[in-house]
């Protein structure tokens, strides 16, 4: 089979994406992956795992349709060399565009995973008019491909509504999260993490997510000001990068928040244990979110959380966090401090949430379903 874009992190083979398809490749599938030039993966010796690369290009869009064109050429490659039995490609146009001609070609089912949120567009004309001719390629692919899995009830909803595909055709297929490596283990690196950030002996609130407006932050910043006016010992820790960055940094400053939030900037996926592990609670204030694989390994973290209910993510947390309206600072302060004011809460959510990932979300279930999706579109 072929899967295709791993999201690599820039500095470690910590990727869900490539986790998984270790994961298949230990349980006898051949798996060969087409993905851009990564200098550290093309180190790696994965058991049944190959690895196909085209150039990295810069994000222009001829750029990325010379770089399609190299998929194209790279996946017709990999047709004419080995016997595939199923394409599994994934969001970014630049690889299910050029798997889909060689699945039909060569009749080979193609599997399509796409997220969407069902705020994110009101109607398949307004999604055209602003995709414009990405937007009829997408639509083509979702017409077209033969079987779509999403992360939720609620993406499925939103993909049948807006592409008026029919629901038989979508499956729905978690995120998950790998607990061998987001686990607790009250690691020693954990305190040297507090004093390098000046936070020993603060209570301290996780945000892990871009910097960008649909993820919510600067709900998160207002709502800081409300909880460290009631309760000053706290301290609130911004992981990620994005075009509201300088923007919110001038928001802390504007609230005199220097000395409480700190936006570190993006860091390594393999080190985002130790900061979950290192916080108290969690929050994602997302306006918009069809997921949110951060919900996800917080809870693996025993981390409680708190996040909005928008797109799937009630789904994802059911009665393990606690869910607040989006848009509303003040209701993510007072779900900070009832939390912080109520140390059982805190473990009951804590241990609820861990209990629901243990259950729902593993690296193990993931690679199960999806064998078995592969399995019955073959």
């Amino acid at each position: 089979m072929i899967f295709q874009s791993l999201g690599l992190d820039k500095a470690s083979l910590y990727a869900p994406m490539y986790e998984l398809c270790v994961e298949l490749g230990k349980r006898g599938q051949e798996i060969h992956v087409i993905t851009e030039r990564n200098e550290i993966l093309e180190k790696a010796k994965d058991q049944n795992v190959i690895y196909h690369f085209v150039p990295k290009v810069k994000p222009t869009l001829i750029h990325r349709m010379i770089q399609i064109l190299k998929f194209f050429k790279e996946v017709l490659h990999v047709f004419s060399h080995h016997k595939i039995d199923v394409v599994y490609t994934h969001n970014q146009l630049n690889t299910p565009i050029p798997a889909y001609i060689p699945s039909k070609i060569f009749n080979v089912p193609l599997v399509y995973w796409r997220c969407i949120d069902s705020s994110t567009y009101s109607s398949l004309g307004q999604f055209l008019r602003k995709r414009k001719i990405l937007g009829l390629l997408l639509l083509f692919l979702h017409k077209t491909c033969n079987l779509i899995v999403t992360c939720t009830k609620n993406e499925k909803q939103s993909i049948t509504n807006l592409f008026r595909i029919n629901p038989l055709k979508i499956k729905i297929y978690p995120n998950f999260v790998n607990l061998e490596r987001f686990k607790p283990s009250e690691n020693e690196k954990i305190k040297k993490i507090r004093e390098k950030l000046k936070l020993s002996g603060r209570r301290i609130i996780l945000y892990v997510h871009r910097l960008a407006s649909p993820s919510g932050p600067a709900y998160l910043i207002h709502a800081a000001k409300i909880v460290i006016d009631k309760a000053p010992n706290t301290a609130f820790v911004f992981i990620g990068d994005g075009p509201q960055k300088e923007s919110l940094q001038n928001l802390v400053k504007h609230l005199s928040l220097e000395d409480s939030v700190i936006i570190t900037g993006w860091i390594p996926n393999y080190k985002l244990p130790l900061f979950y592990e290192l916080a108290d609670i969690f929050v994602l204030p997302s306006i918009r979110e069809g997921f949110g694989r951060v919900n996800i390994e917080a809870m693996a973290m025993k981390t409680p959380v708190i996040a909005t209910k928008v797109g799937g993510v009630p789904e994802v947390l059911g009665k393990s966090g606690i869910l607040v309206p989006p848009k509303d600072s003040e209701s993510i302060a007072n779900a900070i401090l009832f939390l912080l004011n109520n140390e059982e809460k805190r473990k009951y959510y804590a241990e609820k949430g861990y209990e629901r990932v243990r259950k729902l979300f593993t690296l193990n279930k993931a690679t199960q379903e999806l064998l078995s999706i592969f399995q019955e579109i073959r």
